[in-house]
């Protein structure tokens, strides 16, 4: 343990390394060991690999044992260090026209109005599938439809009838009853010679006739 003339030298015991993957600690006349990482001290003098894999620190996934270090191969739907976060499938939204719902490792949508497909991203034509329009003709738009009526016929389906088209929506006898942009009105109409005189005119406002 001690050298030099007067034998007052401690002996470095660290000169011959005695420790394999780690730091040697020199004392009188002895050692220790400070073990590196992913070593772990198997009494003073020895330094013992770690299974860095034993405790098993991957969550949902496969361990590898790289030395110093561990890593982890993630089983599908999951992330992190430790494979222990599930994925969001619903971020970014993937539902163009809809409800997102995450699952593991998938996700799915619940379609808006109108929409189909996988993403809701298909628009349904719901001229094809059976929109009725009644009395007119179907125009598919972008997740709905609408309905040009035929000439008499009004409402958001055409099924109700235009006024001018029933007794004459109520006008004189001897005037015109207009189509007039959903509504109607009463025209005079020219009296024959010797005849009557013309009727007032008359238009609809508000469901009431006025003269």
């Amino acid at each position: 343990g001690f050298e030099g003339k007067n034998c007052d030298i401690n002996i470095d015991d660290c000169l011959a390394k005695p420790c394999d993957n780690g730091t040697c600690v020199d004392a009188t006349n002895d050692y220790s060991c400070t073990c590196n990482p992913g070593y772990e001290s198997d009494g003073p003098k020895n330094c013992k690999k770690t299974d860095l894999c034993a405790t098993s620190p991957c969550v949902h996934g496969t361990c590898t044992d790289e030395g110093a270090a561990y890593s982890c191969a993630c089983d599908t739907g999951y992330e992190g260090t430790n494979c222990d976060t599930e994925i969001n499938e619903c971020v970014p939204d993937p539902c163009a026209q809809g409800q997102c719902t995450d699952g593991l490792a998938s996700y799915t949508c619940a379609c808006d109005a109108g929409w189909t497909g996988d993403d809701c991203d298909q628009d349904i034509n719901e001229c094809d599938g059976g929109a009725d329009c009644g009395n007119g003709t179907c125009n598919n738009t972008s997740g709905s439809y609408s309905c040009t009526c035929d000439d008499g016929w009004l409402g958001d389906d055409c099924t109700t009838p235009h006024p001018c088209y029933t007794n004459n929506g109520d006008c004189d006898s001897l005037t015109t009853c207009t189509n007039d942009a959903g509504s109607f009105s009463c025209g005079g109409a020219a009296s024959s010679p010797g005849g009557p005189s013309p009727a007032p005119i008359c238009s609809h406002i508000a469901g009431l006739l006025h003269a």
